[in-house]
């Protein structure tokens, strides 16, 4: 197709009815539900062994079917297609001796006449049209954003009292929002900070009133055994003793902390909203790249940035010059960005990934599109964009076409590497239903292909990690060997005896310089 799509699926049909092997089709079932997860393995299959499917799916047979259907001159070819009479494909495919695939391109004409629209780009650009849309589009970066790392999105992670964990409950418990209830994307209503905090760390585990917020409607009576359960914090810290510490080591990476653990099943339930809050915030630049904290009017703030207001996250204030005016320009200020969680949680990903088995990845939206750099390459030849937030996947198509409901419906069908894996979070997330599987933030998607299935867009993507992605160990190492350096700079460049201001000082300890030096680099 024009697109280079195949959204007829026709090379899967020419290979089937030549070998008659319906059941080896490429990238088919029956409800056609996953087409990425079979031709991966037929792929992978015809590397070690010779096959008649992979035989055939090296064949040019495409170009067969296509001079067959050619459009005529001047003639839209998707137009064209969908225009086609079952008499006129019949003719068309027993002119060039193909009348055997009448009945499965017949079906496809039929299926493609369902079609939202013919490209990618195009259904695109109609969901933004119709308004169907209502997030916006969505925010990605650059290579800029993909170098820089996390720290230079959020800052460095914090301590208090020498402690990452406290510093982590001081976030959760002890600022402005900690006791505001917030709702997040997935249907969960009327949480705070506080009590997920408490669901992770310290929880009531009979919870016969509802004390911690579910998914509204219907989840409870219909999906019970979806619903997150309140479990001790004792029972995956002897997971991860028992299970993933000594998998970890025996794969040379390094052990998970409790900070870790901690983090990593907070973002599995409703904080991942605010977390994710925080690091899209970014995602609105300025033609110089500096993150936009100014508007003339809240009508101009970009849907993601106001996002951070209803989660409470900080405010959008008038600023003194717009006070008083009907379109007053306002300025952010935050009350809290999450940085020692959101570190914990990257550093969690980055350890786990290495055990992740490469397979295919799905993850779903609705009421969003995406930039133009997703169909338009760029000077390069690179189509897609960095991802701020973190990037939750999952091995069930289901579950990705699930959360794709709605409107301006969109699937990614993402493909992992040897280098580029996430983490596999099952074992300790609150919905293990969902095989989740997380990428770090920072994560570049490059754009394969584009399809569609009816009116959900199908973006096929390959995954780049962030080298630059470091685990909580390491950001904490570099920091304390940042200050130490400053603290030796200081004490390099110290002399009291050419300080007149330290004359009544050694007179009564002449070991007083000495001493000084010494605290400061303790």
């Amino acid at each position: 197709t024009p697109d280079g799509s195949d959204k007829l699926g026709t090379s899967r049909d020419v290979k089937a009815l030549k070998d008659d092997v319906q059941s080896l089709k490429a990238g088919s079932t029956p409800d056609g539900s996953d087409k990425f997860g079979t031709s991966r393995k037929v792929a992978l299959e015809s590397a070690t062994k010779w096959a008649v499917a992979g035989w055939v799916n090296s064949l040019e047979l495409t170009e067969v079917v296509a001079k067959a259907l050619k459009e005529p001159p001047s003639t839209d070819p998707f137009e064209y297609v969908c225009n086609l009479s079952l008499a006129d494909l019949t003719e068309k495919l027993e002119a060039e001796k193909l009348s055997g695939l009448v009945a499965p391109l017949w079906s496809a004409v039929e299926k493609l006449r369902g079609q939202g629209a013919a490209t990618g780009a195009a259904l695109n650009a109609k969901f933004a049209a119709e308004g169907d849309a209502f997030k916006g589009e969505m925010g990605f970066g650059g290579v800029k954003q993909y170098f820089g790392g996390l720290e230079a999105l959020i800052g460095p992670p914090l301590m208090v009292e020498g402690s990452l964990l406290k510093a982590m409950e001081e976030e959760h418990c002890n600022k402005k929002d900690a006791n505001l209830p917030f709702d997040t994307s997935n249907g969960i209503k009327g949480s705070t900070p506080r009590l997920e905090w408490e669901f992770v760390v310290a929880p009531v585990v009979e919870d016969p009133d509802g004390r911690y917020a579910e998914r509204g409607g219907d989840f409870r009576t219909v999906h019970p055994e979806w619903c997150r359960k309140a479990e001790p914090l004792s029972v995956y810290e002897a997971k991860m003793a028992d299970e993933m510490n000594p998998r970890l080591v025996e794969a040379g990476q390094a052990p998970l902390i409790t900070e870790e653990l901690v983090a990593g099943r907070m973002y599995t339930g409703p904080m991942y909203e605010k977390y994710n809050a925080v690091l899209r915030f970014n995602s609105a630049r300025d033609r110089d790249g500096a993150v936009l904290l100014e508007y003339a009017s809240m009508e101009e703030v970009p849907f993601l940035q106001k996002k951070c207001g209803w989660l409470h996250l900080g405010e959008w204030a008038a600023t003194a010059a717009g006070k008083g005016e009907p379109s007053a320009a306002v300025r952010w200020t935050w009350n809290n960005k999450y940085t020692t969680t959101i570190h914990a949680i990257n550093s969690i990903i980055v350890k786990l990934s290495p055990l992740t088995k490469i397979t295919p990845l799905y993850r779903g939206w609705a009421g969003a599109t995406l930039p133009e750099g997703f169909f338009t390459p760029d000077a390069l030849g690179f189509r897609g964009g960095v991802e701020y937030g973190f990037s939750s996947t999952t091995t069930d198509r289901a579950q990705a076409v699930h959360y794709a409901e709605g409107k301006a419906s969109t699937v990614l069908q993402l493909v992992m590497g040897m280098m580029d894996r996430g983490a596999d979070i099952t074992w300790l997330s609150q919905y293990p239903h969902e095989r989740e599987i997380t990428f770090a933030p920072l994560t570049g998607l490059e754009v394969v292909n584009t399809t569609i299935d009816q009116s959900v867009l199908v973006v096929q993507v390959r995954l780049n990690i962030n080298l630059q992605a470091l685990t909580i160990e390491e950001v904490v190492s570099k920091r304390h060997k940042l200050c130490r350096e400053i603290a030796q700079n200081v004490v390099s460049n110290f002399r009291p005896e050419k300080n007149d201001a330290w004359a009544p000082l050694v007179e009564l300890d002449p070991q007083a310089p000495a001493k000084a030096k010494a605290e400061l680099l303790r």
